[in-house]
C-alpha cells in the first residue's frame, strides 16, 4: 500500500471525483479510529492502522529522523500555480528567414483548503479562487525513500502575447516586433503529469519530512535519486476564427506532445537549527520517448464566404534529443504539536521537431499551516 493525499480544485468536480474515487483511502486512513468497531472490519482497519505504524518507523535512523507521537494531522493549506507554453515556427527560403513565436499561459491561480490524515496517509481538497479559467486535479503518494505524483492541468485563454522576428541576409537588414493579441477562439491546452521519484539513502534521509511532515528531520542528510515521468501535452487552436493565426504557424493548428523522460539528480535535507528544515531537490532529465504530433490545415471559404481552415493531415514523427529541468525546495517549521510549511516546485519541458518548437513551463507555491494529535 502506498501513502496517497488526493486534491481537487473546482467543488463540483472535487465532490463527484472525491466520492466515487477515494472512498477505499478513505477506509484506511480512518482504520486507526475503528478498531473499536466491532468484528470484521473492525479488526481489518485495526490491522492495517497497525501496518502503518510499524512501516513508518522501519529501517530508519532514529538519529537523524524523529517519528511524531501524534499520528493524525490535519493542515490548512493554499496553493498558488501557474502554466505557462510557448511555440515559435520558422519561414525559411533563399533570401529570408521568419520566425513567429507566441506565448499564453492560465494565469495566477490561487486555491485554498484542508488536508487531513494519519501518518500521512490523508485526503485533501482545494477550491479555486480568482479569475483563472481552468481546473487542476492532483494525486500525491510518498514514502521516506519515493515519492510519486500525478497532475491533470486544463486551461483555455484567449490572450497570447506574440514576437516576430524577419532577416533579409541580401539586404542586410533585420526586423522584430512583439504584441497582445486578443484571439476570437481561445487557445485549448490539457496537460498531464505523472512523476516518481527514488531516494536511496532512506535510512538517514526522510522525503516525507519535507513532502508531508510526517516525520521529522532532526540532522541533515542527503540522498542520490533516480526518477521517471510521463508527460503529454496538448494544445489546440484550430477554429476558424483563428485562420490567420493557423497561418502564421506554419500551417500547423493542433500540437500533441508524448514524453518519457528519465534522468537522475540530488536530494538534501538541511536543518540550519531546531525546529527549522530546508529540504531541496534537482533532477535534469533526458526525453528517451518524444513523440510529436502535429495536425496541418489547408484554408477555404465557407458557405458564408468566411475565411475558414481545413483539416489537411496528421504528422506523427519523433522529436530531437532533449534535456528537461525539474526541481523543488521547501521550507518547514515544526513544534511539538503544529508545523507550517512553505513548497515550491518548477518543470520545464521541450520539444522540437524540424521549423516547430516549443517549450512547457509549470510551477505551483503550496503554503500550509498543520496540527498533530
Amino acid at each position: 500500500m502506498s501513502k496517497g493525499r488526493l486534491v481537487v480544485e473546482k467543488p463540483i468536480m472535487g465532490i463527484c471525483l472525491g466520492l466515487r474515487k477515494t472512498l477505499p483511502l478513505a477506509l484506511l486512513i480512518l482504520a486507526p479510529l475503528c478498531g473499536w468497531a466491532g468484528n470484521g472490519m473492525g479488526r481489518f482497519v485495526k490491522k492495517v492502522g497497525e501496518w502503518i505504524d510499524s512501516a513508518t518507523v522501519r529501517g530508519i535512523d532514529s538519529t537523524y529522523i524523529r517519528v511524531p507521537d501524534e499520528p493524525w494531522q490535519v493542515m490548512a493549506r493554499s496553493n498558488i500555480n501557474e502554466m505557462t507554453f510557448d511555440v515559435a515556427s520558422v519561414h525559411k527560403d533563399e533570401s529570408s528567414s521568419i520566425s513567429w513565436d507566441f506565448g499564453a499561459g492560465a494565469g495566477m491561480g490561487m486555491s485554498f483548503g484542508v488536508w487531513a490524515g494519519y501518518r500521512g496517509y490523508g485526503l485533501g481538497y482545494l477550491y479555486t479562487v480568482g479569475k483563472q479559467k481552468g481546473s487542476n486535479f492532483t494525486i500525491g503518494m510518498g514514502g521516506s525513500n519515493y515519492n510519486v505524483n500525478f497532475r491533470l492541468r486544463r486551461f483555455h485563454t484567449n490572450d497570447t502575447e506574440a514576437r516576430f522576428q524577419a532577416s533579409y541576409p541580401e539586404r542586410g537588414s533585420f526586423l522584430t516586433d512583439r504584441d497582445h493579441i486578443e484571439l476570437d477562439d481561445p487557445i485549448k491546452v490539457r496537460s498531464l503529469l505523472l512523476e516518481g521519484y527514488y531516494m536511496f539513502n532512506g535510512k538517514h534521509f526522510s522525503n516525507t519530512a519535507g513532502y508531508d511532515q510526517s516525520t521529522i528531520q532532526v540532522r541533515s542528510a542527503g540522498s542520490l535519486i533516480v526518477g521517471a515521468s510521463w508527460m503529454e501535452t496538448d494544445i489546440d487552436y484550430a477554429e476558424n476564427m483563428n485562420a490567420v493565426f493557423v497561418m502564421l504557424m506554419n500551417d500547423v493548428g493542433r500540437i500533441k506532445v508524448h514524453q518519457v523522460n528519465v534522468g537522475a539528480g540530488y536530494a538534501y535535507n538541511f536543518v540550519p537549527a531546531r525546529h527549522w528544515l530546508i529540504n531541496a531537490m534537482f533532477m535534469p532529465t533526458v526525453a528517451i520517448v518524444d513523440r510529436l504530433k502535429m495536425w496541418k490545415y489547408d484554408y477555404v471559404f465557407d458557405d458564408d464566404d468566411a475565411f475558414a481552415i481545413d483539416l489537411q493531415g496528421i504528422e506523427n514523427s519523433h522529436s530531437k534529443l532533449m534535456v528537461n529541468i525539474g526541481g523543488w525546495m521547501t521550507l518547514v517549521y515544526n513544534r511539538k504539536h503544529w508545523f507550517a510549511t512553505a513548497r515550491g516546485q518548477w518543470g520545464r519541458f521541450h520539444f522540437d521537431r524540424n521549423d516547430t518548437n516549443g517549450t512547457l513551463t509549470d510551477w505551483y507555491v503550496n503554503f500550509g499551516v498543520g496540527a498533530r494529535f
